[in-house]
Order: structure tokens, then sequence, then C-alpha cells
């Protein structure tokens, strides 16, 4: 008996009293094995010693299958004991910091775990619990009997290795059906001989070793998504892939092939089928998607689910017409996550950030998420940042977004540089079934509609409507805007400025900034919740540029402005005009105003802004005259039923990569541009 404890620790694997799981807790097993493969990070680019988890019955298709090359993604229910048995096959390695490094663990976050044997990380007085590669000819011996089920004595090869009392996984490198782990009671020549019969049958051949460990985490809350990671050499390791995630679901929840419908042991892209409330106003089932967000990839940088997309100029996208650079019309769907759903599902972003040097911008177009999932009258976002071994769960109550429309919809890594590397995806949204994208159980189905599917190798066809997302009865506010060039002086005493710089500008003050009777500020206008915007938009710059309002329900095929995915072309040439149109459903606040029409250039040049979506029924004021006002920075709010207030605008731009980094010695000097609002006032 143990002191204070009032009788013996629970037996391993036992729930109940003086357990990690409390009785009758749902047991969930994983066989996880690190395994060395090549790992395709874009079509042409392939990380050929790359690092990545495995469940066992997919490690074959995870050494040869594409589709099986991502980092492990493993669900587990509310309430569950979930039980993982690590072992590691880590291949050694010629080159890196420490080559000769092989051992691994696992170290997880945000579940119950007893740290002395499950944190995965060996700290203070805690057992060891990182492996060595059983794959080593001194770190296993080979069964040479058969051994029928119910038998204490195995006959191997070289038992010189073990010794009684030590714990051995009895065919480590077998499916989880075969293998066990049992503790050695004598050595009898070659026999090993165990404590209690062997559960399972055994083949000469199949492999013994004592390089596993086990761990049990209690999945008390429904967390979504939960990050774990190799914490031998996490700093290289993470860059090529050796990390995960366990999905805390509802109880009672079944994952799902999107594709089959079949049940899924991992994988990051799954449909979650369940009853009941998930959260407040989403029931039953819903689609699920994780992205792992990652800065240290050794050949691109940044990456999504160890998939990149690069738009450098060396690539063939980012030597094309910048207009189509996302355009899977002309180049096909990218390399990069392409998330499928049909108009109305939910979904759910798993965000995790395995990086180690940023916090990481998740952004989304054309739909919003809660800041808090689990309040129903949460802000809505558009983008969120998440930080260093971080993660956010971005619920998106209907694909489609408000407007409920189908087509292709961004999303992408806020930080340029990132984005420009290639970590950026496709939500695809559905209006009709499709052959590869299951309808989820307990909603209605789209109507089947037999099509031929999209064509590729040329760009799209211009969209000849920008769509009408507003409902019946919507006050219509209409904007006329030009796109201009001109030099922006951001603090002419210190020399900071953009010679070609571009702007947003209404119409009606384009004659008054190019003369310098007004000063060129980003443009900033307002509209009410429920109001619908129509935007009229002429290019008088020398690049294409287009309008792309976030946050706001829009027709992705008309008005979207961003030629994403299948999308038709939605971008204005120079010396052309466009409308788009938009519905602001509710009190949204600030809404980024930005250039699709050349990614590269636009934006850094100026072409940017905001919306403000202001409370119903309001009127904005000059704070100096008193008089109504169209666009400005500065302006008096009057709500109906409420205290007036003071807004101002800041919109900040900065293309400086370094400053700010996590990465030391610490970069102390800016050294391209920042600023707010086209202005700045350095300190030095």
């Amino acid at each position: 008996p143990l002191d204070g404890y009032g009788g013996s620790p629970a037996e391993p694997g036992a729930n109940g009293e003086r357990s990690l799981c409390p009785a009758g807790a749902p047991t969930r097993s994983y066989n996880v094995h690190a395994i060395t493969t090549d790992v395709p990070v874009t079509e042409e680019i392939t990380d050929e010693t790359g690092m990545i988890f495995v469940v066992k019955e997919y490690e074959e298709l995870a050494r040869s299958d594409p589709d099986f090359k991502y980092p492990l993604a493993i669900r587990a229910n509310q309430g569950d004991c979930v039980d993982v048995l690590l072992v590691n096959e880590l291949e050694q390695q010629s080159h890196g910091p420490r080559p000769n490094l092989m051992k691994t663990n696992i170290h997880i976050h945000f579940v119950q775990f007893d740290v002395l044997a499950s944190d995965g990380v060996i700290s203070g007085a805690n057992y060891e619990q990182a492996v060595r590669p059983f794959t080593q000819e001194d770190l296993h011996a080979v069964v040479t009997d058969p051994l029928v089920a119910g038998q204490t004595r195995l006959t191997v090869d070289d038992p010189s290795i073990f010794h009684a009392g030590g714990a051995v996984a009895v065919g480590i490198d077998q499916m989880p059906d075969v293998v066990e782990t049992a503790e050695i009671a004598a050595i009898d020549g070659n026999d090993l001989i165990f404590e209690t019969p062997l559960l399972n049958d055994h083949a000469p051949g199949e492999l013994v070793s004592a390089e596993f460990v086990r761990y049990r985490w209690y999945v008390a809350r429904q967390n979504g998504a939960i990050y774990f990671h190799d914490h031998v050499d996490a700093l290289n390791r993470w860059g090529k892939g050796l990390f995960g995630a366990l999905i805390a679901e509802p109880e009672g929840s079944t994952y799902h092939d999107p594709s089959s419908g079949t049940e899924v042991l991992s994988g990051p892209y799954a449909d979650i089928h369940t009853r009941g409330e998930v959260l407040p106003g989403l029931e039953g089932s819903f689609r699920e998607a994780v992205i792992f967000m990652n800065d240290r990839n050794p050949l691109t940088g940044a990456s999504f689910n160890l998939r990149a997309e690069p738009l450098h100029r060396d690539t063939e996208r980012g030597a094309g017409p910048p207009e189509f650079a996302l355009s899977s019309a002309m180049y096909g769907d990218p390399w990069s996550p392409v998330v499928k759903a049909y108009v109305g599902d939910p979904i759910l972003f798993r965000l995790l950030t395995s990086a180690t040097e940023e916090v990481h911008p998740f952004h989304i177009t054309g739909h919003t998420f809660r800041q808090e999932r689990f309040q129903e009258d949460s802000p809505e976002l558009t983008t969120f940042g998440v930080g260093i071994s971080e993660r956010f769960n971005a619920y998106v109550a209907a694909a489609g977004g408000a407007a409920a429309r189908a087509g292709d919809y961004l999303f992408y890594n806020g930080s340029q540089r990132h984005f420009v590397e290639g970590a950026w995806g496709i939500l695809r949204v559905e209006d009709s079934l499709v052959d590869g994208l299951q309808p989820l159980p307990g909603r209605q189905p789209p109507p089947a509609s037999p099509s031929d599917g999209p064509t590729t190798g040329a760009a799209p066809p211009s969209a000849t409507d920008p769509g009408n997302p507003c409902p019946g009865g919507a006050t219509v506010t209409d904007f006329e805007v030009t796109a201009i060039e001109m030099p922006l002086v951001f603090n002419q005493e210190a020399g900071v400025s953009i010679n070609a710089g571009k702007l947003f500008v209404l119409d009606e003050d384009v004659g008054a900034v190019l003369a310098g009777d007004k000063r060129p500020d980003p443009l900033v206008i307002r509209a009410n919740a429920g109001d619908c915007l129509l935007v009229d938009l002429t290019n008088e710059t020398t690049q294409p540029v287009s309008f792309h309002l976030d946050a706001l329900a829009v027709d992705p095929q008309g008005s979207l402005g961003v030629n994403v995915g299948y999308n038709p072309d939605q971008t204005v040439q120079p010396g052309e005009s466009r409308q788009y149109a938009y519905w602001a459903p509710s009190e949204l606040g600030t809404v980024l105003l930005r250039d699709f029409g050349n990614l590269y250039r636009n934006g850094r040049e100026g072409l940017y802004g905001a919306l403000i979506v202001e409370p119903a029924g309001s009127r904005y004021l000059d704070p100096r005259t008193g008089e109504e006002v169209r666009s400005g920075l500065e302006a008096v709010i009057v709500a109906p039923n409420q205290t007036a207030f003071r807004e101002f605008v800041t919109v900040f731009e900065d293309t400086d990569p370094d400053i700010g980094l996590f990465v030391m010695p610490y970069d102390t000097d800016v050294n391209k541009l920042v600023g707010v609002n086209y202005r700045v006032e350095p300190l030095s």
C-alpha cells in the first residue's frame, strides 16, 4: 500500500479509482510509428528525408501514396481514454546538426496525463519517455519459432539484449491486431518466458524489441485541435514534419472520409458524424479540416500540411499573368490544400502552428468565424493569428458564406512572404452533387446536376455578372471608386516614399488628390449593417486591379475579386471598369479592403483600405464641420438609440520580413517599408 493513497495504484491500462481515466471511459488505441519517408512539398519539390508520425495501419500508404504523406491527425471523443503505443523507425541521417540523435517521443498539450510517463518530455526525475529505432540490429530480436496464443514461451534468435523484469513489444513491426506488450519473467536459453500468456499468435520473422513507449491521455473536454510533437530534436524536426494533432471531438462521434464515406483512422480532412449540439448554433455532423501552419520547411519556407504552392517569380504561376496566379483554370488545382463542402455545410478549421519563429495569421475570404466558438454572440473574424505551438478552432457556420453561394474561396497565410512561399489553399463550395464528396448525414443533400467538370490550361472567362447576394428590400449604397497611380510620400524629411504608389479613391475625390489639394489616405468607406453595396471600380493604373472585401456576403464567381480556383476572371484591366456587389449581414466593424489583381505589387504599393460596417441606421459626420461624409479615416458615428462616438481608422503596412521574428540575434532595425495610413515617423 502507498501511504496517503489508501491502496495500491491502478494496474497499467486500468480505468477507475486512482487511475488517469474514470471508470467506464471508452478506450481508443493508436499504434503510432515515427518514419522517414519522402514528402512531396510541392508538385516538383520533394523532401527526400521527411519525418512523419503515422498510424501503423497506414504506414505502407504513407511510404508510397502522396495522399497519406501528411502530418498525423488522429481523433478521440470527449470522455475517451487514449492509449498510444509509439515506436521509432526513423532512419539514420548523415547530415544536420546532430546526425546521431535518432530517438523520438511525443509531447502533447491540453489533455490530462501522468507527467511521470506520458508527458513525452523527460524532465526532472520523470521516467525515460523516448525510444530509439527498433529497426537497428542491436535493438531487436527475431522470432524463430511459431507461437500460438495462450503460450508464455517465445523463441528468438538472440535474447541477449533483454533481461528478466523488462517489458518488450512482441511483433513490434506488425499490425495492431498482432503486436502486444509483455513482461519477461525469465530467460531460458533462446526462450523468453513471460509473466502472463501472450494473447495473439506470432510467426517466425516477427521482431521483438524493448524500444517502445506507451502513453495514456484522457480527453476531458471537447478541446478541438490539440498539438503534439517530437520533443527530442524539435527545432530541426518540425520543419521535416515530425508533429501532429489529436482532435477532441464531441461525444459519440465517428470519423469518415469525405470522398468515400468510410470510417478513417487518421487524416487532416474528415467528416465528423455526430448528433446533438456541438457548439451553440451547430447541431449534428460537420466537415473538418486540420491545417498545420509551418514556417521552417527546409525547401519552401512556409507550408500548409507540409504542402505548398509557391508563387515566386521562378515558378510557372509566379512568372505568368499576376491576376491569374491563383487560378486553377490556368494551372490546375494547387498542391496545397483544397477543402470541399456543399453550400450550407458547417466547417471547423482546426488550426495549429507547428512553427518556431512567428505568429501565423490564418485568413479566409467570403466567410467569417467566431472569435470564441462556444459563444454564439462572439465577434466574427476573417483572420486569426496562431502563435508558436498554439491552436485555434475556426468555426465557419455555413460553407458559401452568408450569401450561400457556390464557388472557390481563398484561404491563406496573412503574412505576404509566407503566402508567396505557397501557404494558401482553396475552400471549394458546391451547390450540386459531385463525385468524391459525400453529403453530410442529417443535412439536405444538394440536387444532382450533370457536368463535364472544369477544364484547365487557359485563362478563365471574364465574369459577366457581379451576382446579387443581397436580400430583397436591403438599402443600396453605391460607391464609384477609381484605382490611380501617384507617388505616396510616407515621410518627406526621412525620404520614405513609394514613387509608383497606387491607391483607391472615390471618383469625386480623384481630381483633388492628384492635384495635391486632398491628402492621399487609404480608402475608408462606410456602410451599415443590412446594407447592400454596389462598387463600380475604374482602373487608371498600368496594372490589373481588383476590389476584394473580406467578411461580406458575396458571389465568389462575380464579386470576390480573387481569381482563385475555377472562378471567372474578376479583375479590371487598365482603362476598364467593373461592378462588384456585396451584402453586410451584420455590424462587422472593420473589413479589409485589398487588391488581388497583382498580389505581388499592388498591396505593397498602397492599393488597400477598409470598409467599416456600422450599426444599422448610422450616419457618418465630419468631426470638424459636422457635415455628412462619404469616406475618410475619421468620422463621428451617430447611430439610432446609441451614444454618438468618434472613429479613427488605422491601416498598417509592413513589408519588413525580419523585424519581430523570434530569431537571435534579434533584428533591431526596420529595413523595409512600414507605415500607418501612408505615413511613418521614424525615431532614429
